[in-house]
């Protein structure tokens, strides 16, 4: 909705800016003079004191004991990105001031998710008295009574929900906890965890300084765990990018180094779809110990020799991760029905580790809950993931499950993960995930299209003025301090994986092929070339809800504003559909074009055009997901790119904060709703439709 003209007058006049940044300000629910300043001005100065929150004199007592006694430290951190930069932070900060600190975190596919049997086992096996968790451990309540009943402390540091009963740690450290004062409850387990080395650091009578240098690891959790990017979030990844661009931790340089990243000024595009897959492809199909001991290596041999394997995983990962996906939709196209609220898969041998990126995908292109299970090799036991959309309450997910799933929940709290985790002996007759699957929120009507919340005017002011410079960075994708918040920050990560709750869905039986509904073949429609070469030849396209061909009216009018720069180009069609923007520019003058695009349907009307214009010398298709092969284009490699995304899911969005950070194209214009405005240098409206144009720098 627009700004509220009073507000935004006010505003620009309290705080002497131009209307059209007010009123940016105001769409993001910043018209309080104060917030907006702190937003256009996110100073160090601004952190907040954390020693008023629950628990933190306690937990603050307990480390300063441990560490003048020369007690063993266990600091127990998770197999993401966050909870491994968390656990070298407190790690790194606790060996700073003179504590014994020994880091660890679990195995995914061995231990699974949080502090449990396995994090205690590594503290009795140091000796430890005291544990420290990193972002988990919130809802750890027989992990942690079974530690107190070893006579070993424990102190949780969570960002997650809590359950209903807390556990009964000697502290726990949670912004979210109901009894916290901290105003900033969208902090990261890393942030967390700061905010403890914050508190800590004085009372040892070391320089209050000291957590600020640790300030690239917290840019580098934030960014990687897609919390919003406001408030204290925003001053932590504004400062600690600029750090992580010369860091002076060997292990950062090298994950740096070995990215192609040095002397480079870091953006938080870079974290999301560089850096953290790294990390993350440690604890997704390798060990996550392994990309701890590069954040803890003082060695840059050691180091550098991480990184480089680091990288290889992430490269198996991708491969994985794409093949999953394949499978995934070709199976997706059989079964699913329009009115099927939620979407649920199952195949043998689906890793568990990346699941859950290929189920955030298939919400993105489908517009529903998805729910994917991978049966182990001569098992009927599955591990499973789910995603949500924007819309969904995670809290209204997990009680429409059935019961006997809902036994026990692995991460209450974790957004658009729903994580059952139990035994299902009690519905034989029906997959469990099916029954949720068709209970799951409102009719299919309410679910898609996943739009933003936050429609912000980009290219020109409420007065139809072009913004100021300072404007367009605000209104933009604030690569240096990740401006955007909710939806426009979720939706910047490369993984596009959320924050993955494990969990084991060990059901009595395999999903037979009965429950699932194979749609009728679907029937061929036809549009037509505007202009060019090809004039009037009619082209097919799949009648299928998955396809959405742009309108002729919108092309002319989006090709008459491309004329000049498709004369001799090289094209990209990114989720081509059925190669109509592509071969439209193959007609007005463009000498080659690569089409991306993974719906079976389309694919097989695109390579039918592709045919009846003869056009297959100067063409090239890839079956593959269009912001995966983006991720993977360097600079300037085409000279225009086109893209039409799905409209649920937030692509367009992603596809501009991949493209401002690696400028594929000299210019890239791509379709969206016109009532779910992106960043971009030019938007045009046609109806119900719009068209923004982006120019590389």
């Amino acid at each position: 909705a627009p700004a509220d003209p009073q507000q935004t007058a006010a505003l620009a006049s309290d705080l002497h800016i131009p209307e059209p940044l007010a009123a940016i300000l105001v769409q993001r629910g910043l018209a309080a003079p104060e917030h907006a300043k702190a937003f256009l001005r996110p100073d160090l100065e601004r952190l907040s004191d954390p020693r008023a929150w629950a628990d933190m004199p306690r937990a603050v007592e307990l480390i300063v004991a441990a560490v003048r006694s020369g007690a063993p430290i266990l600091v127990h951190g998770d197999y993401d990105v966050d909870g491994q930069c968390g656990a070298a932070l407190l790690t790194r900060v606790l060996s700073s001031v003179g504590g014994r600190a020994h880091a660890f975190v679990p195995h995914r596919l061995r231990d699974g998710y949080d502090f449990g049997p396995a994090g205690l086992a590594e503290a009795r096996r140091v000796g430890a008295g005291l544990i420290i968790t990193c972002d988990c451990g919130i809802t750890a309540v027989e992990a942690v009574r079974a530690a107190r009943a070893a006579g070993i402390d424990v102190i949780i540091t969570d960002h997650h929900l809590p359950g209903d009963e807390l556990p009964p740690a000697s502290a726990v450290l949670d912004p979210r906890r109901a009894d916290c004062p901290s105003e900033d409850k969208e902090l990261c387990g890393t942030g967390v965890a700061f905010k403890l080395a914050q508190a800590l650091v004085p009372t040892l009578g070391v320089s209050p300084h000291l957590p600020l240098h640790f300030l690239d690891l917290v840019a580098l959790a934030t960014v990687a765990d897609v919390v919003p990017l406001t408030g204290e979030n925003r001053i932590l990844v504004r400062h600690g990018l600029k750090l992580l661009a010369q860091s002076h931790w060997t292990g950062v340089r090298a994950l740096v180094e070995t990215a192609g990243l040095t002397g480079k000024p870091i953006k938080s595009g870079h974290v999301g779809f560089i850096l953290a897959p790294r990390l993350n492809a440690a604890g997704r199909i390798g060990d996550a110990n392994d990309g701890l001991r590069l954040l803890l290596s003082d060695d840059p041999q050691e180091a550098a020799a991480i990184a480089r394997e680091l990288e290889t995983l992430n490269a198996r990962r991708q491969a994985l991760d794409q093949r999953i996906l394949d499978e995934a939709v070709e199976l997706a196209e059989r079964v699913l029905q329009p009115d099927d609220r939620a979407l649920v898969l199952a195949a043998d041998a689906w890793h568990p580790g990346v699941i859950g990126i290929v189920a955030s995908r298939l919400v993105e292109r489908y517009g529903r809950p998805t729910f994917l299970i991978g049966w182990e090799e001569g098992s009927e036991v599955g591990r499973g993931s789910g995603r949500s959309g924007p819309r969904e309450r995670r809290a209204g997910e997990a009680d429409s499950l059935p019961r006997a799933v809902r036994s026990r929940q692995s991460s209450p709290g974790v957004r658009r993960a729903p994580g059952p985790r139990g035994r299902c002996a009690a519905c034989r007759d029906e997959p469990p995930a099916l029954h949720a699957g068709r209970r799951v929120g409102g009719a299919p009507r309410d679910r898609v299209p996943m739009g933003r919340r936050d429609p912000r005017p980009l290219a020109r002011g409420a007065a139809g003025r072009r913004l100021p410079p300072g404007a367009r960075r605000v209104a933009g994708a604030d690569d240096a301090a990740g401006a955007g918040g909710g939806d426009g920050a979720e939706r910047m990560n490369a993984e596009r994986g959320r924050r993955n709750a494990e969990q084991t869905l060990t059901l009595p039986f395999r999903v037979p092929r009965s429950h699932f509904r194979v749609g009728k073949g679907a029937g061929q429609g036809m549009i037509r070339i505007i202009a060019g070469d090809f004039k009037g030849r009619r082209l097919k396209t799949p009648s299928s809800d998955a396809v959405r061909p742009t309108g002729d009216r919108v092309r002319e009018a989006w090709f008459s504003i491309l004329q000049r720069p498709l004369r001799g180009a090289r094209v990209l069609d990114l989720f081509a559909g059925s190669g109509a923007l592509g071969l439209e520019a193959l007609s007005r003058g463009a000498v080659s074009a690569d089409f991306v695009e993974i719906h079976r349907l389309a694919l097989s009307s695109l390579k039918a055009n592709i045919t009846l214009l003869k056009v297959d010398d100067r063409t090239v298709v890839h079956r593959v997901d269009a912001l995966a092969f983006a991720e993977h284009l360097h600079a300037g490699q085409y000279d225009v790119a086109f893209a039409d995304p799905p409209y649920a899911g937030g692509q367009a969005a992603r596809l501009v904060a991949l493209f401002r950070v690696n400028p594929f194209a000299r210019i890239i214009s791509i379709e969206h709703p016109a009532n779910q405005p992106i960043p971009g240098d030019d938007t045009r409206r046609y109806g119900d439709t719009a068209v923004t144009f982006i120019y590389a720098p």
